[in-house]
C-alpha cells in the first residue's frame, strides 16, 4: 500500500471527484482476522501466512498477465484500482511490491479492466488479516490514472479481462 503525497492525493481526488467513488463489490466474505489472536504457531497462524503469500502471488499473476497483453489489447477507457479511505487525508491505493526479491523495490500499481477480478482481489485483501483499511473497487478514467501515476513516477500495468 502506497502512501500518498499531497500532489498524489490532489490527483486522486480530483480523479474521485469525477467519478463516483463507489464500491462495487458484493458483502465481503467473514473476517479471518479473529482467528490470527494467538501468539504461538497455529494452524491460524499458517492459514494467516498461505493468505498473505497468496495475494503476493496473486499480484505476480496479475503482473504476468497485465505484460502479456501490453501493446496487444485495447485500452479500457475506465479501469478499476483498489483505494483504501478514498476522500480522506489518509488515502491509499493499492500498489504491488516491485521488483520483488531485490534489494532495489518499488511499487507498482496495477489497474483492472475487469470490475469481476477487482472484486475478486478486493474479496482476497479483506480476508488478509494484515490489512486493516477496508479495500474499495474504485472506477477511474485510464487517461487520468496514466497521468497521476507518472506525476507520482509510479509505474502502472493495467490487468486485462479475463476471457
Amino acid at each position: 500500500m502506497l502512501k500518498l503525497s499531497v500532489l498524489s492525493v490532489y490527483a486522486l481526488t480530483l480523479m474521485s471527484s469525477i467519478i463516483a467513488v463507489t464500491s462495487f463489490s458484493p458483502l465481503p466474505p467473514p473476517s479471518l482476522s479473529s482467528k490470527y489472536t494467538s501468539k504461538t504457531p497455529s494452524t491460524a497462524t499458517t492459514l494467516f501466512n498461505q493468505v498473505s503469500e497468496t495475494i503476493a502471488n496473486q499480484e505476480d499473476t496479475y503482473l504476468s498477465l497485465a505484460m502479456q497483453s501490453e501493446g496487444v489489447m485495447a485500452k479500457p477507457d475506465i479501469v478499476y484500482v483498489i483505494m483504501y479511505n478514498p476522500g480522506t487525508e489518509n488515502e491509499a491505493i493499492h500498489t504491488m511490491e516491485y521488483p520483488r526479491g531485490t534489494m532495489r523495490t518499488g511499487d507498482l500499481l496495477l489497474a483492472f479492466e475487469s470490475i469481476e477480478e477487482v472484486n475478486y482481489f478486493a474479496n482476497m485483501i479483506r480476508s488478509d488479516g494484515d490489512f486493516m483499511e477496508e479495500p474499495i473497487p474504485t472506477p477511474t478514467p485510464l487517461i487520468q490514472l496514466e497521468m497521476a501515476s507518472q506525476q507520482m513516477g509510479l509505474p502502472m500495468k493495467v490487468v486485462p479481462a479475463s476471457s
